[in-house]
């Protein structure tokens, strides 16, 4: 085999594995997609809100939850799986270690009075995090032993943010953000999907529900 066919051969191989990976990648996204996104419906039955889906792409969706309980107004559920089907992405997240993201917002009954963040450095949401926090003129508090960055106004915001990061439990290795606005959403909570999912999915919408609770009782 000479020069020029070992290059055709070389690249049919590659070519062939790319459009491989993408068929094959692609639909195990979307087979995932689908498990998760029937895993956020179960939970959000603990709600009894009217539920709606939107797909935004194969791997990535938004669940809606009208009318839910209190303290509950509404809540959006947004399940963002990572690019399986681009082999490059792929690679490209496995080296920032960018997991699946379950996203959980809601707007509250009532208003809350107090505000904070709390985010791990360096993830996907941690940019929008700084950025929310240093418009409400928060300042800084590095929770090193926690691997979290906390920004609040001091005072009642600090115990606030003291008291929802124990309110999570055993969720907190799992958090990538957690916020509180006085604007909408009132309340956000992003996790890591992968150890969820094996788990009931109402023990993550019950320490939902005891953030949003947490959150009221701190204006009392």
């Amino acid at each position: 085999m000479d020069f020029d066919q070992l290059g055709f051969v070389a690249t049919a191989l590659l070519v062939g594995g790319f459009l491989g990976w993408f068929v094959v990648g692609g639909e195990y996204n979307r087979r995932r997609a689908g498990k998760l996104a029937r895993w956020v419906y179960l939970g959000l039955k603990l709600f009894q809100g009217k539920t709606s889906i939107r797909w935004l792409t194969t791997h990535a969706f938004e669940i809606f939850a009208e009318d839910a309980q209190r303290p509950f107004n509404s809540l959006k559920v947004t399940g963002l799986l990572e690019s399986r089907d681009m082999v490059a992405v792929w690679l490209y997240n496995r080296l920032a270690k960018r997991p699946d993201l379950l996203v959980l917002r809601a707007n509250l009954r009532r208003q809350p009075i107090w505000g904070c963040e709390a985010f791990r450095p360096r993830t996907l949401l941690s940019g929008d995090g700084r950025q929310e926090a240093e418009a409400e003129g928060w300042s800084r508090h590095d929770l090193s032993d926690r691997g979290l960055q906390a920004w609040h106004g001091g005072g009642r915001g600090a115990a606030l943010c003291t008291g929802l990061l124990q309110a999570l439990g055993e969720t907190e290795p799992d958090l990538v953000r957690l916020a509180v606005h006085r604007r909408e959403p009132h309340l956000l909570l992003a996790v890591s999907a992968a150890r969820f999912q094996r788990q009931d999915p109402q023990r993550l919408f019950a320490t939902f529900k005891r953030l949003a609770d947490a959150v009221l009782s701190a204006e009392s």
